[in-house]
């Protein structure tokens, strides 16, 4: 039997930022993987995320919930950002954090720290410089 409690997640490295759209309407799918206690998980979950400013406590800043996630092997996969816009949290200065519950249980630990370069792609102003000179010889800040 499936028990909850030990299963854990692992963190694969498909963070990729869906659609080219400004910071507010971006998603991010996120796919990670759970083990239970006889291995891969092969189930449908009710998942929640939720993004914070710190690594341990706080008060969430945005959350996301999902009904009936479908894990097979032990991979799932979610469109963060989808029913609840990111919005101006992307701009929040310093570190975020992303906790994931699955179901009524706590949420497991520890969270996954956001990485600046997935920020960056969340960024709603770039400047585009094609035709440009960016030469760092002829460029003073």
């Amino acid at each position: 039997m499936f028990r909850i409690g030990l299963v854990r997640v692992w963190l694969t490295a498909a963070t990729l930022l869906c659609g080219v759209a400004a910071h507010a309407n971006s998603t991010l799918t996120y796919q990670g993987q759970l083990f239970g206690a006889h291995g891969a998980v092969n189930a449908t979950h009710d998942m929640t995320f939720r993004l914070y400013t710190d690594a341990e406590g706080g008060k969430a800043i945005w959350s996301e919930s999902y009904d009936d996630v479908t894990v097979v092997d032990g991979i799932f996969l979610v469109e963060l950002g989808a029913q609840n816009p990111f919005g101006e949290i992307v701009r929040q200065p310093g570190p975020l954090y992303l906790g994931i519950a699955l179901g009524n249980n706590a949420e497991m630990s520890p969270r996954m720290l956001v990485g600046t370069a997935l920020r960056a792609q969340w960024a709603s102003h770039a400047r585009d410089v094609e035709g440009e000179d960016i030469h760092p010889k002829t460029i003073s800040i």
